[in-house]
């Protein structure tokens, strides 16, 4: 099978990044073909707007679209998330030249949703996987700038305009909902809904029941860790507990709030493309002093997307008893968590509406 596929970044940081890389990597080495068309997260210094970077990795052909006009949110542009005539025209040589049998979109960020109507112009089956709530939201999280959970585009965008300080009227961020709506229902296959809350909201907002279907991530990896660790643990904490940290250390996902509680042990957290992140925090009973940043040769290896692998590899008692969920790899994380008999805490914080607390 030839596949296409979009995202935004390739070798970067987050969720929305980190599994289609895998994906793409694990389809390829199963003998399938896979082209991925990639919004570029850093400028290719030299080159003007829009500059292509064609290159490979694991036999992947990568497509990066570089020098767009804004390297993330394009938030207070909305038209142009609708339709960016410059990367559609690109889309459709990569659609020429490549020829897919499917395409999956597992990002429009930075890409613009006119993408689909190339794909469905040339015939070619497509579903989409969103790992947040971009289709409702040009922030992402539904998150107002106070972090309180927003409802969505009011009648008048006014809260868009809350968030993005864009100049132009309410109405056109109304507008876009509903013409992301319209697109996604007209040119689009499946909406494969990573939780129930995501498919929640995206029926909330007018989205056809028929097409959203909830498909919640997994892997492999959680099968393993059972055999590994979970099936041999026993109940109960046999010492100090340890308590592992999964998301970016930032203000909304609560690490700081963890360490105001004086919780005794080791917040670990995932990090990107290897690069180890540990949070330690001070003895209970002790005021701690913010969090320190080391290395990866610590008791508690961290690698991208192998929290809790690392501690099977080093010793299985290091594998923590409580994991605190703080990122958008909710699904990996917990179900790899269950795996070695850890509990786990989802929190209610807006970023992680994407996660089913269940």
């Amino acid at each position: 099978m030839r596949l296409l596929m979009t995202m935004f970044g390739w070798a970067d940081r987050g969720g929305g990044t980190i599994f289609p890389r895998q994906l793409a990597r694990t389809l390829q080495a199963r003998g399938h073909d896979v082209c991925v068309v990639y919004a570029g997260v850093g400028p290719l210094v030299g080159q003007g707007p829009y500059a292509v970077h064609e290159h490979h990795e694991s036999g992947v052909r990568l497509v990066g679209i570089h020098n767009r006009p804004t390297p993330f949110l394009d938030e207070r542009a909305p038209a142009r998330e609708l339709h960016d005539p410059e990367v559609v025209r690109l889309v459709q040589r990569e659609l020429a030249t490549w020829r897919p049998d499917v395409v999956h979109y597992h990002n429009f960020l930075g890409l613009s949703a006119g993408i689909t109507g190339a794909v469905h112009e040339a015939g070619v089956p497509s579903c989409y996987t969103p790992y947040n709530f971009w289709l409702v939201c040009p922030t992402l999280y539904l998150t107002l700038p106070d972090l309180s959970v927003c409802g969505g585009v009011d009648a008048a965008g006014a809260n868009c305009l809350r968030c993005t300080r864009a100049d132009g009227p309410g109405s056109a961020y109304v507008a876009r909902r509903d013409r992301l709506r319209e697109t996604i229902g007209a040119h689009v296959g499946p909406v494969l809904a990573t939780s129930a809350n995501v498919r929640d909201v995206l029926l909330a907002n007018g989205h056809a029941p028929a097409q959203v279907r909830l498909l919640p991530l997994a892997n492999e990896r959680a099968e393993r860790l059972w055999r590994e660790v979970g099936a041999m643990r026993r109940p109960g904490v046999p010492g100090p507990l340890r308590v592992g940290f999964v998301g970016s250390v930032l203000p909304i996902k609560g690490v700081q709030r963890k360490c105001a509680y004086r919780l005794r042990g080791l917040f670990a957290s995932r990090a990107q493309q290897g690069q180890g992140m540990v949070v330690r925090v001070e003895a209970a009973g002790r005021a701690p002093h913010g969090v320190e940043r080391v290395g990866r040769d610590v008791v508690a290896r961290i690698v991208a997307l192998g929290l809790l692998t690392a501690c099977v590899k080093n010793r299985r008692r290091d594998a923590p008893e409580r994991v605190d969920h703080g990122g958008p790899l909710a699904h990996d994380i917990v179900r790899e968590a269950v795996a070695v008999a850890a509990s786990v805490d989802i929190s209610r914080r807006p970023a992680d509406r994407v996660v089913d607390r269940r």
